[in-house]
């Protein structure tokens, strides 16, 4: 899960960057664009769905347990 993460991390900076030349007018093939608008909603889609796996397992520690956990600690 955490290569998912880090790839759809990835992406949206792309898409970002990509987003940003175009308000500096600058040249961007929409084409590309598209496609990594839609890698990033499929990997965002995969990293929901396994979050919900993981949450219905309980396989998954929330982040205020985990910052609750390690304050104690």
């Amino acid at each position: 899960m955490r290569a998912m993460v880090r790839q759809a991390a990835a992406v949206a900076i792309e898409a970002e960057r990509m987003q940003a030349a175009i308000l500096r007018e600058e040249a961007v093939d929409a084409d590309e664009l598209v496609r990594i608008s839609n890698v990033l909603q499929r990997l965002m889609n995969g990293l929901k769905a396994k979050a919900k796996t993981a949450r219905a397992g309980q396989r998954t520690q929330l982040v205020t347990d985990y910052l609750r956990n390690k304050a104690a600690a």
